[in-house]
């Protein structure tokens, strides 16, 4: 507590992110997520993509305030004047390969032009195409429920 982020000061567009968190052991675990080209306003969900990491379903992708992401149509929801995340894009992961709480788990993210690669644990559990591509910055959420992160590393990718 409270909800919100961590950012980075600049902006980045097509880059390697990996990230490694964990659910606080013992504890309930809740809601977070990895938030990808935040542009706009600084809300509790920015235009952006994000690559969820609540529990149980890491490895799920969204697009918030109308960021466009694309991807699987039989997979892909799409859910206009959400609450939060006003017209949103929600693209569920194809499998789960996520730790039980409480152990550590490693996101590669992978943001390539249009494109968005999601790994977790080593294995691509999704990819969003034909999404925005801003430069935006890339950020660390809470949004309830004790989360540690460790191994943040950004690398940048030339274009």
């Amino acid at each position: 507590k409270p909800h919100g982020y961590l950012a980075t000061e600049k902006n980045f567009d097509n880059f390697k992110l990996v990230v490694e968190w964990r659910w606080a052991p013992g504890t309930e675990p809740g809601n977070s997520g990895v938030l990808l080209r935040i542009t706009g306003d600084e809300i509790m969900l920015p235009k952006c993509a994000e690559a969820q990491v609540a529990s149980g379903k890491a490895g799920d992708i969204y697009g918030f305030q109308g960021f466009k992401i694309d991807g699987d149509p039989a997979r892909k929801k799409l859910i206009p004047g959400h609450k939060l995340g006003g017209d949103l894009t929600a693209l569920p992961k194809t499998a789960a390969n996520e730790k039980e709480p409480g152990q550590w788990n490693m996101y590669e993210i992978t943001a390539d032009g249009g494109t968005i690669t999601l790994k977790v644990n080593g294995k691509q559990l999704n990819q969003a195409t034909d999404c925005d591509c801003p430069a935006g910055k890339i950020a660390l959420q809470s949004e309830g429920g004790e989360i540690h992160f460790r191994t943040v590393r950004l690398t940048p990718l030339d274009k």
